[in-house]
């Protein structure tokens, strides 16, 4: 069984992070703060440089590689991408509570249920499944043992939840804007996540 080190970063903060909206497929930039957040970390935090890197292939993702690793090189991986919340993109919980759509997927157990003109559940861990085995494959095939990938907190979340044993749920295991993990990934049949440290 084959094996690769992969970190996977946050993205910097953006203005739908500041006002709490849900934003999975909308574009956006950082924010000023989320700018002047990230230019703060990497003169704190110890960034791994890798070989093969990646993002999502969103701006907000794309310029948080930019500022971290400037001049140095990356392909997108739009499987990456964050949640497709549909209807319920660029709207905050207060907005929507009264939805019944809205309460009829947050209240969801089957992981069935669709944001309208989005996704379910069900279909976001399948893409993150898939995207996760390519993504193994590819580094294993270009003779590598780690990569870096820039992404979402949704999917960084969602990847630990689904394939890394702990006792932590879905929120605890998104890393602030910025930060991230240094995971141990073995797939065969399935996949296993070991956290190996933080970022």
């Amino acid at each position: 069984m084959n094996k690769i080190v992969l970190y996977l970063i946050r993205h910097g903060k953006t203005l739908c992070n500041e006002r709490r909206l849900y934003c999975g497929k909308s574009d956006v930039s950082l924010s000023e703060l989320g700018y002047k957040e990230i230019l703060k970390l990497k003169s704190t935090v110890d960034y791994p440089k890798c070989r093969l890197n990646y993002t999502s292939g969103a701006k907000r993702a794309n310029e948080t590689f930019e500022i971290i690793f400037p001049n140095s090189k990356y392909a997108k991986k739009n499987d990456f991408f964050e949640y497709n919340f549909g209807d319920f993109e660029m709207k905050s919980y207060d907005m929507l509570k009264d939805n019944s759509d809205y309460i009829a997927w947050i209240m969801d157990e089957s992981k069935k249920v669709k944001c309208p003109n989005g996704e379910c559940k069900e279909e976001f861990y399948r893409r993150l499944s898939k995207a996760l085995r390519r993504l193994f494959r590819e580094v294993i095939e270009k003779g590598e043992e780690e990569a870096l990938l820039i992404c979402h907190g949704g999917v960084i979340g969602t990847l630990l939840e689904l394939f890394c044993k702990s006792s932590k749920d879905f929120y605890t295991m998104q890393p602030s804007c910025g930060r991230g993990y240094k995971l141990e990934v073995k797939v065969d049949k399935d996949i296993e996540i070991k956290i190996l440290g933080e970022i």
